[in-house]
């Protein structure tokens, strides 16, 4: 089973790799965008019967790291599973998650090689009444040491129960579960 498991993360990453176009060269500035999968990979994807999210970014020359998050709520609780990467070379980059089964995989990866954070988590949701998610679907400009939320989903249990975003802060959102990854860009070196 642990080995179906790797095959099949190192089979998403490889099809990610590969399907990823280019970055266009003529988008200046830092930003970030949904990544758009060719229709071989989506149908690949489809077989293995998991959800994979990809976004481009691009950093300045300033830029020195770069942190991917996936942050979930449970049980009353924030909890957060970070992926950090030091800038040097390459200021183009790509971003996302699998998801399959209920465990999130984080993927990031440049021109120079890849990296996986693989939960061991499972995020049920089948318990809850209400499920509202969201991704970034347009490219939008990043600013340094801010978090930006590229994908959400909250829940609530009950029949009663609303979604409250009473904030711009992702953990302020009344919820019962929740998971949300988030990316932000720094000028700072890594400790």
């Amino acid at each position: 089973m642990k080995k179906i498991k790797v095959i099949l993360t190192i089979l998403l990453i490889t099809i990610i790799v590969t399907s990823c176009a280019t970055v266009n060269n003529e988008e200046k500035g830092m930003y970030v965008k949904p990544h758009e999968f060719s229709v071989e990979t989506n149908k690949i994807v489809g077989l293995l019967k998991a959800k994979i999210q990809c976004w481009d970014f691009a950093a300045d020359k300033d830029t020195k790291y770069y942190e991917f998050k996936l942050s979930y709520y449970e049980n009353g609780k924030w909890e957060d599973i970070k992926m950090i990467s030091s800038i040097e070379d390459d200021k183009k980059f790509k971003v996302g998650f699998s998801q399959k089964d209920g465990k999130y995989s984080l993927i990031s990866f440049s021109e120079n090689g890849e990296g996986v954070n693989e939960t061991d988590k499972v995020f049920d949701f089948s318990d809850m009444s209400i499920v509202s998610q969201s991704a970034l679907d347009t490219m939008q400009d990043i600013e340094k040491n801010k978090e930006i939320v590229l994908y959400s989903k909250y829940a609530v249990k009950g029949e009663d129960g609303a979604l409250s975003e009473e904030s711009n802060d992702y953990k302020k959102v009344k919820c019962d579960k929740a998971v949300v990854f988030t990316l932000k860009l720094g000028d700072k070196e890594i400790e």
